[in-house]
Formats: structure tokens, sequence, C-alpha cells
């Protein structure tokens, strides 16, 4: 059974438009996932999305978990960025700790690649009941004009 959890996050204001942006990225996972990012007029990364399937343990069906982040981030330059976070979804009875890697480089002005690491922890009552993954996906973006 699952959690009645959200699937989605919005970590650290990333939900948040700023009118000092730079220019939007769109492109997609390895495994057709969307991507999103946003530069700053200088052109690092200030913020993002990133959705994917999760792969998960035991009799826990696999789900679609979005990740969004913003300012700030662990590094952002106009070469790339990474960023390494945790947070906790929670109710009354279930929890989920999801902790993400995102690190990327641009390639070319016009485009970004990186990688997407992620691991949820699911907790009943406290105790922790099943774990999803998301292992080195792969994923590139490109400027939208």
């Amino acid at each position: 059974m699952a959690p009645t959890l959200a699937a989605a996050a919005l970590v650290s204001g990333a939900g948040v438009a700023s009118a000092a942006e730079g220019d939007k990225y769109v492109g997609d996972t390895e495994a057709g996932d969307r991507v999103k990012l946003v530069t700053s007029p200088r052109g690092a990364v200030v913020r993002g999305a990133i959705t994917s399937i999760t792969d998960c343990s035991g009799s826990f069906d696999d789900f679609r978990a979005r990740v969004e982040f913003g300012r700030p981030l662990d590094e952002s330059t106009r070469g790339g960025f990474s960023q390494e976070a945790a947070f906790v979804e929670e109710d009354d009875r279930f929890s989920g700790r999801y902790k993400y890697l995102i690190e990327a480089e641009r390639q070319t002005e016009r485009e970004i690649t990186g990688s997407f690491t992620l691991k949820v922890t699911f907790r009943r009552d406290g105790e922790k009941y099943a774990t999803c993954r998301v292992e080195d996906l792969a994923f590139a973006v490109k400027r939208r004009d």
C-alpha cells in the first residue's frame, strides 16, 4: 500500500520567479522524463525541476517523483552546478525522506548535461518499510529560444 504523501516537493523557494532571470532550458532524462532549468542573466543555474520514475523495493509501487530546487544552490557558475540536499514529507502516519544529488556542466552556450540521483526512504509509524531510488540518471537540456 502506497502512502498518501505527495510525490512532488518544493525546496528552497524554487517556485518563486524572479524578474532578473536569464534563459530557460528544457529537455529530458535518458528515461524520457522532463527536466527544466532556469539561469541567471549571467548564465548560472538558479532553479529547476527534474521528474523521474523511481525503482522501489519490496511490494512498494514505483512512482513518479519530482524534485524542484532553487537558491541557494551548493555551487552554480556559468560552467555548471551541483546541488545535494534532503527533505522530509510527512503526515500523521507516513514519512518520506528524499535525498538527492544533481550535477551538471555546460557543454555549449545552448546545452547543459548532467546526472540525477535520488533515494527516498519511506517510514510507516516510524518503521522503515520501503526505499525507492533513481541512480545516476543522465539528462540533457537545451536553451529555449
